[in-house]
């Protein structure tokens, strides 16, 4: 079944800033300029954001591939960010090289999946096709 709500920031990661027994995070509106309470299922995505048309049918490989990355980094985050190692101030970890290249693609995918950075690949494509055209 394809996605509908597809998020730029993982839920995984919006759920690591509740307190226990808390379901909601207060979320500051820019274009609005007001505070809102939220779900972390409402935060950070849009409707079929990632769904892309292939062969006349909805895709979300994209989404099912970030996912997947969000699922095997969610692990190694937890452990960085334990509050053990946060009270210890613990700043140097000893990853296996398999976590570092988990964190690394997790980041590369941070990177790329936001409207601001899918915007500007758009803007940029067509001030591209437009010098060759």
């Amino acid at each position: 079944a394809i996605a509908i709500n597809q998020h730029y920031i993982p839920q995984c990661h919006l759920k690591r800033f509740l307190k226990k027994k808390e379901k909601e995070l207060f979320v500051y509106d820019l274009l609005a300029n007001q505070i809102k309470i939220e779900k972390p299922s409402k935060i950070a995505s849009e409707n079929h954001f990632y769904t892309s048309i292939t062969n006349q049918e909805l895709d979300d490989n994209f989404d099912q591939e970030l996912r997947k990355a969000e699922n095997k980094a969610a692990p190694v985050i937890k452990e960085i960010s334990s509050i053990e190692n946060i009270q210890r101030n613990k700043t140097v970890f000893n990853l296996t090289n398999d976590q570092k290249y988990i964190i690394s693609e997790f980041i590369a995918f941070m990177r790329i999946r936001t409207p601001v950075f899918i915007e500007n690949t758009k803007n940029q494509s067509s001030i591209f096709f437009m010098r060759k055209g």
